[in-house]
């Protein structure tokens, strides 16, 4: 089968714009061929690179809306007046929707009223994965749009994206570590990840780790 390297939003730990922390529990990280599995939990962002097989006749881009705003009850996702995806509840994933390849206005509206609250242009590849992550509070809202085929991990590994999406974070540590690992003598797993910016793609051995 033809197989392409796909994230699994399964992280993050800011709440709203605010320093207000949530922890993550254990996870696994599987091998690189697994069914989808997606969590997302809020403004940090960290996503599973793994390898997902199939073919699909249909070569359109297909994109899907993470709100990641906790202040955004329901959102929607409108490209070129067309609306794609909605409601799609605070801190959920919507189902994919498929997309011409081209140009495109992606804009996130809200389900209540219709207003828009982040617009942004993009250029859509035929037969590619997108993740556009709606964040933020009040009127500071933004977007993140995620290409997701990436290049797939060695045997034994897989790979993981983090995405500083916390303005008012500053720069952040995220550690992979033992469930009893003290982080004061752990190096991280990607470091100093400024805000509004990713770690890119790194890999880790497969197994269970402390995010």
């Amino acid at each position: 089968c033809a197989c392409k390297a796909r994230p699994l939003v399964f992280g993050g730990f800011v709440h709203s714009m605010s320093a207000v922390w949530r922890p993550l529990p254990i996870m696994h990280i599987p091998n690189r061929y697994t069914a989808r599995w997606l969590k997302p939990l809020g403004l940090l962002a960290v996503t599973l690179l793994v390898a997902a097989c199939g073919a699909d006749k249909d070569k359109r881009a297909q994109i899907r809306l993470l709100n990641a705003s906790p202040e955004l009850a329901s959102a929607e996702l409108v490209i070129d007046k067309d609306k794609l995806a909605g409601p799609v509840s605070a801190l959920t994933l919507s189902a994919y929707a498929r997309r011409g390849d081209g140009t495109a206005s992606l804009q996130v509206r809200n389900s209540s009223g219709g207003a828009t609250v982040a617009t942004s242009p993009a250029t859509l590849k035929a037969d590619a994965h997108y993740t556009l992550i709606a964040y933020g509070a009040g009127g500071a809202m933004r977007t993140s749009l995620v290409e997701e085929e990436q290049a797939e991990p060695a045997s034994g590994q897989s790979k993981l994206m983090v995405l500083n999406l916390a303005p008012d974070a500053g720069p952040v540590d995220v550690f992979l570590t033992d469930a009893n690992a003290a982080l004061a003598t752990a190096q991280p797993f990607a470091s100093k990840v400024a805000p509004v910016q990713g770690g890119g793609s790194l890999a880790r051995d497969t197994g269970s780790s402390r995010l």
